[in-house]
């Protein structure tokens, strides 16, 4: 098992632990339509007009977490917080955006096989788990689990991606530390930066296409040996695209099938 694997292991179970010894019980609100949406936010200093929700003041759901089921909604941050374990998006269409700057919201965001999401931009401190659509214009989040479609065209992620064999994963620009590919990758553009590693292709990933980026990594020869043991592979496995030893290099239409 890889180090960052590891510590993204240890923030789950730490956050998970959290939730479980805080002694809150936690309850989903079904929201089916804005009419649910404005009762569910009835004593929220928050401004709804036309299915757009605009937070006025933070806002603790940590009590009660939303489950949107069908409809569109759209989230405007506007500079503020949304502090919940969870934001859970079954089916519809949800786009957040903060039309100030440093909004955040600190749920972990599930999205469902029949749910979408569209980021434009904001804060996302609990990341992503995404097995429907995840559409990212811009933003910072800390990580994120694909399982369905994600499409970045611009975004900071700040500890890793992880794209499952299922996973379409397209990423445009964007700062990044680290990525493990499994599924469908193209890499258009972008930068990567990890001690570690940038760009860990997995053997039995199902395809990976890459026309640009920078990919720059630092990592032992020794460290490189140690991963390639615990991951039940050879080293040469472990491609010169996967990690560069204080290297900097961009690539032009290279795929990996």
């Amino acid at each position: 098992m890889s180090k960052t694997l590891k510590r993204v292991i240890v923030l789950i179970v730490i956050t998970l632990g959290l939730l479980i010894f805080a002694g809150v019980e936690v309850k989903a609100a079904d929201i089916t339509s804005i009419e649910d949406l404005t009762k569910y936010l009835a004593d929220k200093d928050v401004k709804i007009e036309n299915n757009t929700i605009t937070l006025n003041e933070d806002l603790n759901l940590n009590e009660d977490f939303p489950v949107f089921k069908k409809g569109e909604y759209t989230i405007d941050l506007n500079g503020k917080l949304i502090e919940s374990g969870e934001f859970e998006i079954e089916g519809g269409t949800v786009t957040i955006k903060d039309s100030k700057e440093n909004g955040e919201m600190t749920a972990y965001i599930v999205i469902r096989e029949n749910g979408t999401v569209n980021v434009k931009n904001g804060i996302f401190s609990n990341g992503f788990e995404n097995s429907g659509t995840l559409n990212i214009d811009n933003g910072t989040i800390v990580s994120i689990i694909n399982i369905g479609t994600t499409n970045i065209k611009n975004a900071t992620v700040e500890e890793i991606i992880f794209n499952e064999q299922s996973g379409i994963l397209n990423i445009d620009n964007g700062t990044f530390r680290a990525l493990a590919q499994m599924g469908t990758l193209t890499i258009n553009g972008g930068k990567f930066t990890s001690s570690n590693h940038t760009l860990m292709i997995y053997p039995n990933a199902e395809k990976t296409t890459l026309t640009g980026g920078e990919f720059i990594a630092t990592i032992t020869e020794a460290e490189l040996e140690e991963e390639a043991k615990e991951n039940g592979i050879e080293k040469e496995e472990i491609s010169a695209i996967t990690i560069q030893k204080k290297v900097k290099f961009l690539l032009q239409n290279y795929t990996i099938c």
